[in-house]
C-alpha cells in the first residue's frame, strides 16, 4: 500500500503492529467477500467514478457528490456529528465501497487509508478521531478510490513529489465535496472575497452547518482563496491537541462508566454493514458453518441472534 504520510517530526515511518493487523484485515475482508460471491456466479456491484489529477478538483468533487446522491438538505438535516459520519458512510457502501472502522491505530500514525486494488474497493477510517474529522476522512479516501490510487493518509501533504500532487488533489477535492462552493459561499458569515483571519466562532458555525470539522472548514477557506496555507498550519497544531484532549476525555469518561457499546454493534462498525450482512446471508443458507460465521466476524456465537436484529434494522 501507497504510503502519503507524512507524520510531521517522525523519522521512522514503520507500520505498528496495529497497523499491520488492520491492513491484513481489510484484505482478509475483500478474498472473503469475493470468495462468498463467487458462490453464486456474482460479481461486485462497484460503482464509484473515475477521475484524475489532471482534472480540476472542484469538478471532481461534483462529480463525487453527484454519485453519492447526498443533497444539501440531507447533510443539514445530520444534527448529530455521528448522525453525519453515518450518513456518509452508507452513502459510500451505496457505491459498492467497504467502509471499515478501528479504534486500534494511534492518530499520529494514521487518520485512515484505501484500498483501490481489487475487485471491491475499502477505505478505512480511524474511529479515535472526532466524527467531523472521520467525515473529511471518509471524503478524501473516496476521492483515491475515484483516482485508483489507494494509500495510508494523515491527510497533510507529504513533501516528496508525486505523493505531494496527489494528496494536494485529494484533500482540495475533499473539502470541496461537503462543502459545494456556491453554498459555502453564500454564507453571510463568509463575507466578501479576500483573504482575511478566521476567528472559531464563525469556524465553529460553518462546522457545525456542514458537519465537518473546524480543521476541514479552514482548509476549503484556503482552496478557495479566503484563507491562506500559513494561517492553517498555524492553527493545525491547535486542533490536534484538542482531538488529543477530546480522546482523553472520552477515555476516562469510559473508565467511569465501563460497559461501551456490545460486541456485535462494534462488529457492524468495524467491519462494515455490507460486509457482515453477505457473511450472514452466507451462513443463514448453510453456506459456511458455524464456526466460520464467528471467525470471519471476529464474533462470538452467542452475540449472533443480536448482530442479525442490528443489520435487520
Amino acid at each position: 500500500m501507497r504510503d502519503f504520510r507524512r507524520l510531521p517530526g517522525v523519522a521512522d515511518h514503520s507500520w505498528s503492529r496495529p497497523l499491520h493487523k488492520v491492513f491484513r484485515r481489510a484484505l482478509e475482508q475483500q478474498d472473503v467477500a469475493l470468495e462468498l460471491l463467487n458462490l453464486d456466479d456474482e460479481v461486485p456491484d462497484v460503482r464509484v467514478p473515475e477521475a484524475s489529477v489532471d482534472e480540476e478538483a472542484e469538478d471532481v468533487a461534483v462529480r463525487a457528490r453527484n454519485s453519492l446522491g447526498v443533497t444539501l438538505s440531507q447533510q443539514f438535516g445530520w444534527r448529530q456529528p455521528k448522525e453525519a459520519v453515518a450518513g456518509w458512510i452508507k452513502a459510500v457502501e451505496h457505491l459498492g465501497v467497504f467502509v471499515l472502522q478501528t479504534s486500534d491505530v494511534p492518530t499520529a500514525e494514521m487518520s485512515g487509508f484505501s484500498l483501490s486494488n481489487g475487485t471491491i474497493p475499502v477505505i478505512v477510517v480511524n474511529a479515535l478521531d472526532p466524527p467531523r474529522r472521520q467525515v473529511f476522512t471518509l471524503a478524501h479516501e473516496f476521492i483515491h478510490l475515484m483516482l485508483r490510487q489507494g494509500g495510508l493518509c494523515d491527510l497533510l501533504e507529504p513533501e516528496s513529489e508525486p505523493a505531494r500532487r496527489v494528496e494536494i488533489f485529494c484533500n482540495s477535492a475533499a473539502s470541496a465535496l461537503p462543502m459545494p462552493a456556491a453554498s459555502f459561499l453564500d454564507n453571510d458569515v463568509v463575507g466578501p472575497s479576500g483573504v482575511r483571519d478566521w476567528d472559531d466562532e464563525v469556524l465553529t458555525q460553518l462546522s457545525r452547518r456542514y458537519g465537518v470539522s473546524q480543521e476541514a472548514v479552514l482548509r476549503r477557506l484556503v482552496t478557495l482563496h479566503r484563507a491562506t496555507w500559513d494561517l492553517y498550519l498555524e492553527r493545525r497544531q491547535t486542533y490536534l491537541d484538542a482531538y488529543a484532549e477530546q480522546r482523553q476525555f472520552e477515555r476516562a469518561r469510559r473508565r467511569e462508566s465501563p460497559g461501551g457499546p456490545p460486541p456485535y454493534r462494534m462488529t457492524v462498525r468495524d467491519r462494515g454493514r455490507p460486509y457482515v450482512e453477505l457473511v450472514l446471508d452466507a451462513y443463514q443458507r448453510d453456506a459456511i458453518s458455524s464456526s466460520s460465521l464467528s471467525r470471519l466476524l471476529g464474533l462470538k456465537l452467542k452475540h449472533v441472534p443480536a448482530l442479525e436484529r442490528e443489520v435487520s434494522r
